[in-house]
């Protein structure tokens, strides 16, 4: 099974919040901008969605009114890790390679626009692919900082450190390096 026949669980559902994210922004843009909304701020100064407030019907500021009417939900456009697309990017991708295939079947070598769909769709999968790939490789390598090259610089300090005093140890013995001094120290009984 491909992952644009199947697409995950994590896709499926970053999908169906994008357009609620966009609002939740856009409703707190309004609200820093003045406008009044029933519900209290949250900690991090986001409008309160939560707990006795999850009910509360939020004013619709400017912005917010604006997408609303003219541009209307937002079309997610997600993909996974594993390439795996969403239906809505799948569907935008058809879209542009009908657009191609009719303008520029000629160029690519088809008599036909329905010939030129295929090689059309084709390259703007593999152009979506590589920004997919290059958007991961910088989570993974972000990733690294938080698990990889700081944590192996943390390990290899402490080992050092570690060695740094068992050569300690070996030179002085239990003393660490402090002068000796017998047990009575030089006082008289």
């Amino acid at each position: 099974m491909h992952g644009w026949e199947n697409q995950s669980n994590a896709v499926s559902l970053r999908a169906g919040h994008v357009d609620h994210d966009y609002h939740k922004k856009l409703h707190d843009a309004d609200r820093a901008a003045g406008t009044q909304c029933p519900a209290p701020l949250s900690t991090a100064g986001h409008c309160c969605r939560s707990g006795a407030h999850l009910h509360t019907r939020h004013t619709v500021g400017g912005a917010e009114q604006h997408l609303n009417d003219k541009w209307g939900p937002v079309v997610p456009l997600v993909f996974g890790h594993f390439g795996e697309f969403n239906k809505e990017l799948l569907e935008f991708i058809g879209k542009i390679s009908e657009s191609i295939a009719a303008q520029h079947h000629r160029k690519l070598g088809f008599k036909s626009e329905l010939g030129g769909r295929s090689r059309a769709k084709a390259g703007i999968v593999q152009r979506i692919s590589m920004v997919a790939l290059r958007a991961t490789a910088r989570q993974v390598i972000r990733g690294v900082d938080l698990v990889g090259a700081a944590n192996v610089q943390a390990h290899s300090d402490r080992r050092t450190e570690k060695t740094a005093e068992a050569a300690k140890y070996d030179a002085f013995g239990p003393n660490h390096g402090g002068a000796f001094r017998p047990f009575d120290c030089g006082r008289a009984a």
